[in-house]
Protein backbone atom coordinates (compact mmCIF):
# COMPACT_ATOMS: atom_id res chain seq x y z
CA UNK A 1 0.00 0.00 0.00
CA UNK A 2 1.38 3.30 -1.11
CA UNK A 3 2.39 5.39 2.25
CA UNK A 4 0.19 8.00 3.60
CA UNK A 5 1.94 10.82 5.68
CA UNK A 6 -0.07 12.94 7.40
CA UNK A 7 1.88 15.56 10.13
CA UNK A 8 -0.67 16.95 13.37
CA UNK A 9 -0.08 19.44 16.70
CA UNK A 10 -0.94 17.51 19.52
CA UNK A 11 -0.24 20.56 22.00
CA UNK A 12 3.35 21.65 21.34
CA UNK A 13 4.21 17.67 19.82
CA UNK A 14 4.00 17.24 16.21
CA UNK A 15 3.12 13.75 15.30
CA UNK A 16 3.33 12.51 11.81
CA UNK A 17 1.12 9.66 10.93
CA UNK A 18 2.56 7.21 8.57
CA UNK A 19 0.25 5.09 7.11
CA UNK A 20 0.74 2.10 4.86
CA UNK A 21 3.82 0.50 4.28
CA UNK A 22 7.01 2.21 4.20
CA UNK A 23 9.68 -0.08 2.57
CA UNK A 24 11.67 -0.06 -1.04
CA UNK A 25 11.03 2.79 -3.25
CA UNK A 26 8.24 3.84 -1.02
CA UNK A 27 10.56 4.23 1.87
CA UNK A 28 12.43 6.89 -0.62
CA UNK A 29 9.51 9.12 -1.18
CA UNK A 30 8.34 8.73 2.52
CA UNK A 31 11.64 9.98 3.48
CA UNK A 32 11.33 13.10 1.18
CA UNK A 33 8.38 13.73 3.38
CA UNK A 34 9.12 13.66 6.50
CA UNK A 35 12.37 15.24 5.69
CA UNK A 36 9.60 18.44 4.87
CA UNK A 37 7.58 17.87 8.04
CA UNK A 38 10.84 17.57 10.63
CA UNK A 39 12.43 20.56 8.91
CA UNK A 40 9.13 22.91 8.88
CA UNK A 41 8.09 22.06 12.31
CA UNK A 42 8.27 24.32 15.11
CA UNK A 43 9.17 21.93 17.95
CA UNK A 44 12.13 19.28 18.69
CA UNK A 45 9.31 17.14 19.89
CA UNK A 46 8.18 14.94 17.05
CA UNK A 47 6.77 11.94 17.42
CA UNK A 48 6.27 9.20 14.44
CA UNK A 49 3.15 7.41 14.81
CA UNK A 50 3.34 3.88 13.72
CA UNK A 51 -0.15 2.14 14.59
CA UNK A 52 -1.34 2.14 11.07
CA UNK A 53 1.88 1.24 9.58
CA UNK A 54 1.39 -1.84 7.44
CA UNK A 55 4.81 -2.84 6.65
CA UNK A 56 8.63 -1.65 7.06
CA UNK A 57 11.71 -2.97 5.90
CA UNK A 58 15.53 -1.31 6.04
CA UNK A 59 14.95 1.40 3.82
CA UNK A 60 11.38 2.37 5.55
CA UNK A 61 13.54 2.33 9.02
CA UNK A 62 16.64 4.33 7.68
CA UNK A 63 14.05 7.18 6.17
CA UNK A 64 12.95 7.54 9.56
CA UNK A 65 16.01 7.81 11.47
CA UNK A 66 17.64 10.03 8.79
CA UNK A 67 15.30 12.40 9.56
CA UNK A 68 15.88 13.16 13.08
CA UNK A 69 19.70 14.53 14.72
CA UNK A 70 21.59 11.69 15.58
CA UNK A 71 21.54 12.78 19.45
CA UNK A 72 18.06 13.15 19.25
CA UNK A 73 17.07 9.58 18.80
CA UNK A 74 13.46 9.47 17.78
CA UNK A 75 9.78 8.84 19.89
CA UNK A 76 7.32 6.19 18.20
CA UNK A 77 3.92 5.31 18.64
CA UNK A 78 3.50 1.41 18.77
CA UNK A 79 2.87 -0.14 15.72
CA UNK A 80 1.85 -4.03 14.97
CA UNK A 81 4.98 -6.75 15.80
CA UNK A 82 6.60 -6.75 12.78
CA UNK A 83 7.32 -3.20 12.40
CA UNK A 84 8.74 -3.08 15.92
CA UNK A 85 10.60 -5.95 15.17
CA UNK A 86 12.23 -4.25 11.79
CA UNK A 87 12.83 -0.85 13.75
CA UNK A 88 14.20 -3.04 16.16
CA UNK A 89 16.70 -5.39 14.39
CA UNK A 90 18.04 -2.40 12.05
CA UNK A 91 18.04 0.63 14.27
CA UNK A 92 21.40 -0.57 15.16
CA UNK A 93 22.83 1.64 17.79
CA UNK A 94 20.86 3.74 17.38
CA UNK A 95 17.84 4.42 20.30
CA UNK A 96 14.25 4.86 19.90
CA UNK A 97 11.44 5.52 22.44
CA UNK A 98 8.27 3.63 22.11
CA UNK A 99 4.71 5.42 23.63
CA UNK A 100 1.81 2.42 23.49
CA UNK A 101 -0.50 5.20 22.64
CA UNK A 102 -1.02 9.09 21.83
CA UNK A 103 -1.91 9.54 26.00
CA UNK A 104 1.36 8.25 27.03
CA UNK A 105 3.11 10.76 24.52
CA UNK A 106 1.03 13.89 26.47
CA UNK A 107 1.99 12.08 30.08
CA UNK A 108 5.81 12.29 28.88
CA UNK A 109 5.84 15.27 27.07
CA UNK A 110 3.00 17.29 27.91
CA UNK A 111 5.07 19.11 31.18
CA UNK A 112 7.25 21.02 28.76
CA UNK A 113 4.35 22.01 27.38
CA UNK A 114 3.82 25.78 28.68
CA UNK A 115 4.34 28.97 27.33
CA UNK A 116 6.08 31.89 28.66
CA UNK A 117 4.11 34.36 28.18
CA UNK A 118 0.22 33.11 28.57
CA UNK A 119 -2.80 34.79 26.96
CA UNK A 120 -5.29 36.18 29.19
CA UNK A 121 -9.13 34.84 29.56
CA UNK A 122 -11.74 35.24 32.30
CA UNK A 123 -12.64 33.32 34.90
CA UNK A 124 -16.62 31.95 35.56
CA UNK A 125 -17.19 35.65 37.48
CA UNK A 126 -15.43 37.91 34.17
CA UNK A 127 -12.32 38.05 36.27
CA UNK A 128 -8.56 38.21 34.41
CA UNK A 129 -7.24 34.86 34.68
CA UNK A 130 -3.94 33.45 32.45
CA UNK A 131 -4.57 30.85 30.09
CA UNK A 132 -1.43 28.76 29.49
CA UNK A 133 -0.96 26.10 26.73
CA UNK A 134 -0.96 22.54 28.06
CA UNK A 135 -1.32 18.84 27.24
CA UNK A 136 -3.80 17.51 29.52
CA UNK A 137 -5.84 14.40 28.72
CA UNK A 138 -9.44 14.54 28.49
CA UNK A 139 -12.95 12.97 28.97
CA UNK A 140 -16.33 14.41 28.11
CA UNK A 141 -19.38 13.55 27.46
CA UNK A 142 -23.52 14.52 27.00
CA UNK A 143 -26.90 12.76 26.60
CA UNK A 144 -28.38 12.90 23.34
CA UNK A 145 -32.15 11.08 24.06
CA UNK A 146 -31.14 8.33 25.47
CA UNK A 147 -27.72 7.69 24.41
CA UNK A 148 -24.40 8.88 26.01
CA UNK A 149 -21.64 10.26 23.91
CA UNK A 150 -18.26 9.78 25.08
CA UNK A 151 -15.24 11.70 23.81
CA UNK A 152 -11.29 11.52 24.89
CA UNK A 153 -9.25 14.38 23.77
CA UNK A 154 -6.42 16.76 24.65
CA UNK A 155 -6.55 19.78 26.55
CA UNK A 156 -4.14 22.28 24.66
CA UNK A 157 -5.04 25.59 26.76
CA UNK A 158 -6.73 26.19 29.85
CA UNK A 159 -7.59 28.68 32.21
CA UNK A 160 -10.08 28.82 34.91
CA UNK A 161 -12.76 30.24 32.64
CA UNK A 162 -12.79 27.51 30.37
CA UNK A 163 -10.18 24.92 28.47
CA UNK A 164 -9.67 24.63 24.36
CA UNK A 165 -9.43 20.46 23.53
CA UNK A 166 -8.55 18.80 20.33
CA UNK A 167 -9.56 15.49 19.67
CA UNK A 168 -7.35 12.56 18.94
CA UNK A 169 -10.17 9.28 18.78
CA UNK A 170 -11.62 10.82 15.90
CA UNK A 171 -11.88 8.51 13.24
CA UNK A 172 -14.13 10.57 11.11
CA UNK A 173 -14.20 14.32 11.91
CA UNK A 174 -16.95 14.98 9.73
CA UNK A 175 -19.28 12.95 11.24
CA UNK A 176 -18.50 13.54 14.53
CA UNK A 177 -18.89 17.54 14.22
CA UNK A 178 -22.66 16.62 13.23
CA UNK A 179 -22.93 15.10 16.97
CA UNK A 180 -21.38 18.23 18.44
CA UNK A 181 -24.14 20.78 17.72
CA UNK A 182 -24.20 23.64 20.29
CA UNK A 183 -27.97 23.81 20.04
CA UNK A 184 -28.21 19.90 21.06
CA UNK A 185 -25.97 19.72 23.52
CA UNK A 186 -26.75 20.87 27.01
CA UNK A 187 -24.41 20.42 29.97
CA UNK A 188 -21.10 18.56 29.35
CA UNK A 189 -19.50 16.33 32.23
CA UNK A 190 -15.93 16.55 31.94
CA UNK A 191 -13.06 15.14 33.36
CA UNK A 192 -9.73 16.29 33.46
CA UNK A 193 -7.03 14.49 34.16
CA UNK A 194 -4.09 16.87 35.25
CA UNK A 195 -0.99 15.34 36.14
CA UNK A 196 -0.42 13.95 39.83
CA UNK A 197 -3.33 14.85 40.56
CA UNK A 198 -6.41 13.37 41.07
CA UNK A 199 -9.36 13.46 38.11
CA UNK A 200 -11.03 16.39 38.05
CA UNK A 201 -14.64 16.34 37.63
CA UNK A 202 -16.45 19.37 35.56
CA UNK A 203 -19.41 20.91 34.24
CA UNK A 204 -19.16 22.98 30.93
CA UNK A 205 -20.91 23.98 28.03
CA UNK A 206 -19.69 24.39 24.14
CA UNK A 207 -18.25 27.88 23.97
CA UNK A 208 -16.82 27.05 20.02
CA UNK A 209 -16.15 24.63 17.36
CA UNK A 210 -13.37 24.60 15.29
CA UNK A 211 -12.82 22.41 12.66
CA UNK A 212 -10.22 21.79 10.05
CA UNK A 213 -9.02 18.94 7.78
CA UNK A 214 -8.43 15.81 10.25
CA UNK A 215 -8.22 17.98 13.36
CA UNK A 216 -11.91 18.79 15.21
CA UNK A 217 -11.41 20.98 18.36
CA UNK A 218 -13.80 22.09 21.23
CA UNK A 219 -14.03 25.52 23.01
CA UNK A 220 -15.81 24.67 26.44
CA UNK A 221 -16.99 26.98 28.97
CA UNK A 222 -16.68 26.18 33.05
CA UNK A 223 -19.95 26.36 34.81
CA UNK A 224 -20.82 26.31 38.43
CA UNK A 225 -17.15 25.54 39.83
CA UNK A 226 -16.89 25.02 43.44
CA UNK A 227 -14.25 26.40 45.16
CA UNK A 228 -12.76 23.30 45.75
CA UNK A 229 -12.76 23.07 41.90
CA UNK A 230 -11.66 26.41 41.34
CA UNK A 231 -8.24 26.00 43.65
CA UNK A 232 -7.46 22.97 41.94
CA UNK A 233 -7.58 24.46 38.54
CA UNK A 234 -5.47 27.44 39.65
CA UNK A 235 -2.78 24.63 41.42
CA UNK A 236 -2.42 23.49 38.38
CA UNK A 237 -2.27 26.89 36.60
CA UNK A 238 0.02 28.65 39.04
CA UNK A 239 2.43 25.41 38.82
CA UNK A 240 2.06 25.45 35.02
CA UNK A 241 3.29 29.10 35.10
CA UNK A 242 6.07 28.60 37.97
CA UNK A 243 7.53 25.50 35.30
CA UNK A 244 7.53 27.91 32.46
CA UNK A 245 9.36 30.71 33.57
CA UNK A 246 12.09 28.64 36.02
Amino acid sequence: MIPQIHQRKLGSVMIVDVEGSLTGPWALRGKDEMRYFVKSAETHQIVFNLANTEGMDSLGVKSLFENIPADDGISVILGNRGVMNTLEHYCGNKRFRVFRNETEVIAALGDNDVVRNPSVGTDADGRLSPRLRTSVPLEFYYKDDEDILLFKGIVTNMSLGGLFAEYIDLANPEQSLEGFDPKRMKTLQLVVFLPHRKPLSLEGEVAHIHSSKEQLGIGIKFERLQQSQIDEINKFLKLQQWVSTN
